[in-house]
């Protein structure tokens, strides 16, 4: 994954990779807002697959400032942190009034196994998904790194212009 100067080597299951690339620049807050994912390329080579992200000079230069290597990131997230600051940043306060039924949650999390047709065939990948305030999957996305499927449910989200706030996220786990 590239972005500018900065870049990053990551093991992806190699599906919805826009999505992957437009989640990953968000959610690690690369960029503040999907307006300035300027565009995304996909090129496969015959050992991977490389995303190009491009986005504003001012976001590469805050990224470079932040001396973090993102490799290997499948794993908790934490890979190729140096400081303490990049690790744990301090999460944006929930403003939504959004109330959430515990059977919604339940049905939702049932319904996830059946939307995962790779690990249906593997048994050996994530899953993550949006749904609905009363439980119906809307976005489901797999991947061998549950904060990969995270990232690109929510690479999905945003580039379909839905309001994440209008529902939750599941994941599944081990």
């Amino acid at each position: 994954v590239y972005w500018g100067r900065a870049q990053a080597v990551m093991m992806a299951t190699p599906a919805d990779l826009e999505d992957f690339a437009v989640g990953f620049t968000l959610s690690e807050v690369i960029v503040p807002t999907l307006g300035d994912v300027q565009r995304v390329q996909v090129s496969p080579h015959s050992r991977g697959v490389e995303l190009a992200i491009e986005i504003p000079a001012g976001c590469v230069e805050r990224l470079a400032e932040r001396a973090r290597a993102i490799s290997g990131r499948t794993g908790c997230g934490l890979c190729g942190v140096e400081a303490i600051e990049d690790a744990v940043r301090a999460p944006r306060p929930v403003t939504s009034p959004l109330v959430i039924e515990s059977e919604a949650l339940w049905r939702a999390g049932a319904a996830l196994d059946a939307r995962q047709p790779f690990n249906q065939a593997t048994h050996a990948v994530h899953g993550a998904a949006s749904a609905t305030a009363d439980g119906e999957l809307r976005v489901v996305r797999e991947d061998v790194g549950r904060h990969n499927a995270l990232d690109k449910v929510l690479g999905a989200l945003a580039r379909g212009g839905i309001d994440a706030s209008s529902g939750f996220l599941v994941v599944t786990s081990r």
